[in-house]
């Protein structure tokens, strides 16, 4: 692929989890709230068993162990911050033009053959604005 084949492609993703389409494919389908695994692990245990207890599955209700596997799998996960305001991170170009898309903002620059450095030119002198933005949505 070239650059901006995957920058589009990694937009496009973006774009799709900033609308309300990902909200009702995803958010209202699923049954447990993972995020609370960063915002609140007791209330995650909770509906965890809640759902076990639901659909009859047998398990050991042991909140330790659980909280002790979520702190195992946060260690796996790539740091957010490595990317959150970093105009080197691919990823995080892509999170900048996802919020420019959702809020219909104009990107100006020629996506199919997008550079680097042409989507840093288009988006560093908002830079404060995307920080503000992605700000909440930083769990860790």
């Amino acid at each position: 692929m070239t650059f901006s084949e995957k920058f589009n492609q990694a937009l496009c993703d973006a774009s799709y989890k900033f609308g309300p389409e990902w909200h009702q494919d995803y958010l209202q389908k699923i049954d447990l709230q993972y995020d609370l695994m960063f915002s609140d692990t007791d209330q995650f245990c909770t509906e965890l068993f809640e759902l076990l207890d639901q659909h009859n599955i047998n398990y050991v209700k042991d909140q330790k162990l659980v909280t002790e596997m979520i702190q195992e799998f946060k260690k796996t996960l790539p740091s957010v911050l490595d990317h959150y305001d970093n105009l080197d991170s691919f990823w995080w170009l892509c999170w900048c033009f996802g919020i420019l898309h959702h809020e219909n903002l104009p990107g100006n620059i020629d996506y199919a053959a997008a550079t680097k450095s042409d989507i840093i030119d288009s988006i560093k002198h908002r830079q404060q604005y995307f920080i503000d933005y992605t700000r909440p949505y930083i769990l860790l």
